[in-house]
Protein backbone atom coordinates (compact mmCIF):
# COMPACT_ATOMS: atom_id res chain seq x y z
CA UNK A 1 0.00 0.00 0.00
CA UNK A 2 1.69 3.68 -0.88
CA UNK A 3 1.50 5.94 1.69
CA UNK A 4 0.85 10.12 0.65
CA UNK A 5 2.75 12.88 2.15
CA UNK A 6 0.59 14.34 4.85
CA UNK A 7 -0.11 17.52 2.33
CA UNK A 8 -1.02 15.21 -0.19
CA UNK A 9 -3.77 13.21 1.70
CA UNK A 10 -5.01 17.18 3.02
CA UNK A 11 -5.74 18.18 -0.31
CA UNK A 12 -7.26 14.96 -1.00
CA UNK A 13 -9.86 15.01 1.88
CA UNK A 14 -10.21 18.95 0.90
CA UNK A 15 -11.35 17.42 -2.30
CA UNK A 16 -13.93 15.48 -1.31
CA UNK A 17 -15.10 17.79 1.51
CA UNK A 18 -15.84 20.56 -1.84
CA UNK A 19 -17.24 17.83 -3.62
CA UNK A 20 -19.75 16.65 -0.83
CA UNK A 21 -20.89 20.26 -0.38
CA UNK A 22 -24.09 20.64 -2.04
CA UNK A 23 -24.94 22.54 -5.40
CA UNK A 24 -26.01 26.10 -5.75
CA UNK A 25 -28.81 26.92 -7.40
CA UNK A 26 -29.29 30.24 -9.64
CA UNK A 27 -32.52 32.17 -8.36
CA UNK A 28 -32.61 30.16 -4.95
CA UNK A 29 -31.97 32.65 -1.42
CA UNK A 30 -29.36 31.23 0.80
CA UNK A 31 -29.83 32.55 4.47
CA UNK A 32 -27.00 32.74 6.63
CA UNK A 33 -26.33 33.43 10.53
CA UNK A 34 -23.67 34.48 12.53
CA UNK A 35 -24.30 32.93 16.19
CA UNK A 36 -27.37 32.50 17.58
CA UNK A 37 -28.92 35.73 18.55
CA UNK A 38 -27.39 37.55 15.11
CA UNK A 39 -30.05 38.51 12.13
CA UNK A 40 -30.81 36.51 9.61
CA UNK A 41 -28.85 37.56 6.58
CA UNK A 42 -30.35 36.55 2.75
CA UNK A 43 -28.28 36.18 -0.17
CA UNK A 44 -30.03 35.81 -3.27
CA UNK A 45 -27.68 33.65 -6.19
CA UNK A 46 -27.49 35.90 -9.51
CA UNK A 47 -25.16 33.59 -11.92
CA UNK A 48 -22.56 30.51 -11.17
CA UNK A 49 -19.56 29.82 -13.46
CA UNK A 50 -16.64 27.37 -13.04
CA UNK A 51 -15.05 28.66 -10.47
CA UNK A 52 -17.56 31.66 -8.81
CA UNK A 53 -20.52 32.65 -7.79
CA UNK A 54 -22.33 36.03 -8.36
CA UNK A 55 -24.85 36.71 -5.27
CA UNK A 56 -26.83 39.76 -4.43
CA UNK A 57 -25.87 41.98 -1.06
CA UNK A 58 -28.18 45.23 -0.29
CA UNK A 59 -25.02 47.51 -1.66
CA UNK A 60 -25.53 45.47 -5.26
CA UNK A 61 -23.85 42.12 -6.63
CA UNK A 62 -20.72 40.64 -4.99
CA UNK A 63 -18.63 37.85 -6.45
CA UNK A 64 -16.75 35.32 -4.44
CA UNK A 65 -15.77 31.78 -4.96
CA UNK A 66 -17.75 28.76 -4.98
CA UNK A 67 -15.82 26.93 -2.26
CA UNK A 68 -15.92 29.87 -0.28
CA UNK A 69 -19.75 30.50 -0.21
CA UNK A 70 -20.22 26.88 0.19
CA UNK A 71 -18.25 26.85 3.05
CA UNK A 72 -19.74 29.67 5.05
CA UNK A 73 -23.14 28.01 4.51
CA UNK A 74 -21.94 25.18 5.54
CA UNK A 75 -21.04 26.90 8.27
CA UNK A 76 -23.83 29.89 8.86
CA UNK A 77 -25.96 28.73 7.08
CA UNK A 78 -29.60 28.62 8.60
CA UNK A 79 -32.21 27.28 5.59
CA UNK A 80 -32.45 28.04 1.74
CA UNK A 81 -35.28 29.80 0.16
CA UNK A 82 -36.11 28.67 -3.65
CA UNK A 83 -36.54 31.38 -6.15
CA UNK A 84 -38.45 32.29 -8.92
CA UNK A 85 -36.83 29.70 -11.82
CA UNK A 86 -34.67 31.35 -14.25
CA UNK A 87 -34.30 30.53 -17.88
Amino acid sequence: MSRFKVSTQNKIDQHIKELLRPKLIVGAIYQFRGHAYDPIVERKVLSVDERTVTYQKPTGPATCSISTFQRLYESHGVGMVRGEVQS
